[in-house]
């Protein structure tokens, strides 16, 4: 380079030689962007017209080298630039610096196993396992030592599995964690699957009528262990005893037909917890309800008319049979819940039913009283009348007879008053005036009860006995009828 300097005097010119050296050009690549905590990088220098080298890792650490490596001990992203110069025999310097290189660091996921039961671990053993704290995993691995069943190592994919272990022994569990950047991180749970006893027993179905009674159960166990056992009965749920053999007081209430049920269970357990919980039967106290014995048409009868339809009345159950004593003379017995009996002859007979229930063996008895009557004619008083009814003959009240030589009806108020009298009957004998439920100055009588006496003979001479009352089983020539308005 030539420099020239003029003024009024002098013409000066200058001469300067200048030495242009090439720029050197920074690159590089990394093995590695994507690495565990605790990993390394190493780097590949390409770079060009350089003899100086500084490798920058974006932690604050610098290494001068033409290659390197380095190792990062906490996860996070870095920047990696290399800086090259390029340094003459004059100590100038050219320098260049390199685009970054990004470097993620991914922390390891520790492999932490959760066990589902932790405790109770009993044969058959259903291991339930999860990875604790593993949610950004890439990949997890379950691989289940089981060495009482082939193959003897069973795999499982995902944050949870399960295996089930059948026979006692010691075995584990291995979890294998991968995070983003490949890195593993394992672990060996190791566990001892204990013996489980086993009750044995013929199953019971016992079924009683005895409200109030005892009864005892036993057991034999299935079980090679040495350590002591312990024993729960529970009846319907509820805790009831702990011995073998165990004895229990059943009661249930009286007077209703009920299947009273009570379910037995049994649990047999090892020092270390280990039970098995059966259902060793049922205790069934079926009680029975008094029979009610219904008649019908009634309990007495008048002669033509002689047959008879009983029937229980009670909560039969299916168990249930039932045998009827007619009472008459030939001593017949007639089964099933209703029955229907003609006498053959007028008087009074004792109708006894026997219920029993033919699984346990228990029975209850009730009985009743018919009355088939001879009588040359009849006479039946009603005990109600309704004036305002749509049917004639129930307006009016009328004494329903036949063959009666003389007949005298007389209706009295509750105050004794006579309120209506006659005595007409037609050729047969049969009462042909009614009371229209009138006073006797043909004003209409309040509805209410008012009492009637009957004195009446048959062609035949014979008195009328009366109507029978069903609750004293007597004869009566007097009685109550009502009018209903």
């Amino acid at each position: 380079m030539s420099i020239k300097l003029r003024n009024a005097c002098t013409d000066t010119t200058v001469i300067k030689q200048i030495t242009v050296y090439d720029k050197p050009v920074s690159s590089f690549s990394l093995n590695n962007v994507l690495l565990c905590t605790g990993g390394s990088i190493s780097t590949n220098n390409t770079s060009v017209n350089a003899n100086s080298y500084e490798w920058f890792w974006g932690d604050n650490i610098s290494t001068a080298a033409f290659n390197a490596t380095h190792v990062y001990t906490v996860g996070g992203t870095y920047l990696v630039r290399l800086v090259v110069r390029k340094i003459n025999v004059f100590g100038v310097a050219c320098t260049d610096t390199s685009a970054p290189v990004q470097v993620t660091v991914v922390d390891r996921i520790p492999a932490v196993v959760d066990i589902d039961p932790a405790i109770n671990s009993c044969v058959p053993y259903d291991l339930h396992v999860s990875a604790a704290g593993a949610a950004a995993a890439s990949q997890i691995d379950w691989y289940f030592y089981d060495s009482n069943t082939p193959p003897g190592i069973f795999h499982v994919s995902g944050p949870t599995a399960s295996h089930i272990y059948n026979a006692a022994g010691v075995d584990s569990v291995k979890l294998v964690v991968v995070n983003a950047a490949g890195c593993k991180d394992s672990t060996v749970k190791q566990f001892t699957i204990h013996k489980t006893p086993k009750a044995v027993f013929d199953p019971v179905s016992i079924k009683t009528c005895n409200t109030d009674t005892t009864a005892s159960f036993a057991i034999s166990v299935d079980y090679t262990g040495t350590d002591p056992l312990s024993y729960e009965w529970f009846i319907n749920e509820q805790l009831a005893g702990n011995s073998n053999p165990f004895s229990y007081h059943f009661q249930a209430p009286s007077g209703v037909t009920a299947a009273n049920l009570f379910t037995i269970k049994v649990l047999v357990k090892n020092s270390f917890g280990c039970g098995d919980t059966a259902v060793f039967g049922n205790f069934i106290i079926q009680t029975l309800a008094q029979q009610k014995i219904a008649v019908s048409p009634s309990v007495v009868q008048d002669q033509p008319n002689s047959t008879f339809t009983f029937r229980d009345t009670s909560l039969s159950i299916p168990s249930m049979k039932y045998l009827w004593y007619t009472g008459d003379r030939n001593g017949t017995q007639l089964p099933g819940i209703e029955v229907t009996h003609t006498y053959g002859d007028t008087g009074t007979y004792h109708v006894k039913l026997i219920t029993t229930d033919y699984e346990t063996g228990c029975y209850v008895v009730d009985s009743v009283k018919v009355f088939v009557l001879y009588v040359p004619g009849y006479l039946y008083v009603p005990n109600a009348f309704c004036p305002a009814c749509q049917k004639l003959e129930l307006r009016k009240f009328l004494p329903l007879g036949k063959g009666l030589k003389d007949y005298h009806l007389s209706i009295f108020n509750i105050w004794g008053e006579k309120v209506f009298e006659t005595r007409s009957i037609d050729a047969n004998g049969i009462p042909n005036e009614p009371w229209s439920g009138d006073w006797k100055d043909g004003q209409n009588a309040q509805q209410g009860a008012f009492s009637w006496f009957i004195e009446a003979h048959y062609i035949n001479g014979t008195e009328w006995k009366g109507m029978l009352d069903p609750k004293t089983g007597k004869l009566n020539k007097h009685g109550f009828v009502s009018i209903i308005r």
